[in-house]
């Protein structure tokens, strides 16, 4: 984790800790050789997930980074992990090599808001990326409260659009969902729920054969999941019927 009660806290004792200089180091170049990894694999590019409550949206959150030294505190020092992931790709890929950064605009349990997500995105294209994906969850999903607020890819598109490409995803199911993603400003769209249910669901998008949530399993199974992978998400709440 990026921050905890003590860095002196054992694991032992049941407690999460803040992660050492050199563990920080380490998990930076765990990211890099990945990168290296798809880059002699043959891939044009990567994305970097920085979303979802995982390691490094725990970095750029105020609740879950309480740090002091210098990967907390500011602002500037809660986006280094992200920054410096994205710095030390750059240097070990080929220059034409895509780079994308996923991040979650909004995550409160974090304490990310969009307007330091905004700030981040400023960063990111300063630093070089190629897309920012934003994982909206929900692209309805209005970045503040009130009648004037505008959607958060909307948000995104006014303030950086046309600098960088913008994909958003978030409950992507149909045609509707289309326009709407690219009324809103998105450059291009991306499916997960939708596609791990219907791994055509580009063919089928523009039909009326894109049927939601509930799914049997056999339904589930028919589009080729696994077992395993069924049983994951029968953990998602009204995925799968019961």
């Amino acid at each position: 984790m990026s921050s905890s009660v003590n860095e002196t806290e054992q694991s032992s004792t049941g407690y999460s800790r803040s992660m050492g200089e050199q563990e920080i180091e380490e998990a930076i170049q765990w990211f890099v050789n990945a990168a290296q990894r798809c880059s002699s694999a043959g891939f044009d590019g990567i994305e970097i997930h920085g979303a979802h409550g995982y390691l490094i949206s725990q970095f750029l959150g105020t609740k879950t980074n309480r740090r002091e030294d210098g990967w907390g505190g500011s602002k500037k020092a809660r986006f280094r992990f992200l920054i410096e992931i994205l710095r030390r790709i750059k240097k070990t890929v080929p220059p034409n090599f895509i780079i994308a950064v996923r991040i979650s605009p909004i995550y409160p349990s974090c304490g990310i808001t969009i307007e330091d997500s905004l700030d981040l995105s400023r960063y990111l294209i300063d630093e070089g990326i190629d897309i920012l994906h934003l994982s909206c969850w929900d692209i309805t999903k209005k970045a503040h409260d009130g009648p004037d607020a505008l959607p958060i890819t909307a948000e995104f598109s006014r303030k950086i659009g046309g600098e960088i490409p913008i994909l958003t995803t978030g409950g992507i199911w149909d045609e509707d969902d289309v326009s709407e993603a690219f009324f809103q400003g998105a450059d291009m769209l991306g499916v997960g729920r939708a596609g791990i249910a219907h791994p055509d669901w580009p063919s089928r998008v523009h039909t009326d054969d894109n049927t939601r949530p509930p799914f049997t399993r056999k339904q589930l199974s028919e589009a080729d999941l696994s077992p395993v992978f069924i049983d994951y998400m029968c953990r998602w709440d009204g995925f799968v019927e019961d």
